[in-house]
């Protein structure tokens, strides 16, 4: 049985943190900078994300059978041919699979109305609901964990740190994300186009929070 229950839900838009700062990073730009050239184009933009956009998130957990030569076993039969994974799940006892996505963004982008200034700030808009819905549904999994008396370690995604992108396809076999929308392309990518995937280890060990640390990420 699973530590973690597998999950899918509506992420509420009024509960993300930290989306004004993620989408002002992705648009490399301070606040007063954009509040004193764009305030009319910055406040309308938002305005118009966050009532028509729509982010959703699921997770599920698989525990792991057993690590070795680089490849994560899991109970289910599936292996994650992972040299980062199997190093950075060496103390995890389930791995906890996961996929966030922002629909309405893609279509919105094909507005033949949109002039330059509003492509640009909705497509800050949408990284900056991504990467707070991203962070939104990490934490939810380590409170998950916590509720079980276990701990989480940091998110891996396919793509970032070295971390395998062929991983997309295992994870899409076992999670499933059609279910919250999400499908991937013939090149692995997914669509809609602001949606991250990802890995996260659960551990009985506390220390497992720190595995990782030392690499960078944009989550």
């Amino acid at each position: 049985m699973s530590i973690i229950k597998p999950f899918t839900c509506d992420i509420p838009i009024d509960q993300l943190q930290n989306v004004d700062e993620f989408a002002l990073e992705a648009l490399h730009m301070d606040r007063d900078s954009v509040m004193e050239e764009f305030d009319d184009v910055y406040e309308d933009t938002r305005e118009r994300c966050f009532s028509t956009f729509e982010c959703k998130g699921m997770y599920a957990s698989f525990p792991i059978e057993r690590i070795s030569d680089g490849n994560v076993f899991l109970t289910c039969g599936a292996v994650l041919e992972s040299e980062l994974l199997a190093k950075m799940l060496d103390r995890a006892e389930e791995v906890v699979m996961y996929a966030v996505t922002v629909h309405g963004f893609d279509a919105l982008m094909k507005n033949p109305d949109n002039d330059m200034f509003d492509s640009m700030f909705y497509n800050g808009w949408g990284i900056g609901l991504s990467m707070a819905s991203h962070r939104w549904i990490k934490q939810a999994i380590a409170d998950e964990a916590g509720k079980a008396g276990c701990y989480a370690g940091r998110g891996w995604t396919p793509g970032e740190d070295d971390l395998e992108f062929s991983l997309q396809k295992t994870l899409f076999d076992l999670l499933d994300p059609t279910t919250i929308g999400i499908r991937m392309t013939e090149t692995m990518l997914m669509s809609p186009m602001m949606s991250v995937s990802g890995f996260i280890g659960i551990s009985t060990d506390p220390e497992i929070q720190n595995d990782g640390s030392d690499l960078p990420t944009c989550h």
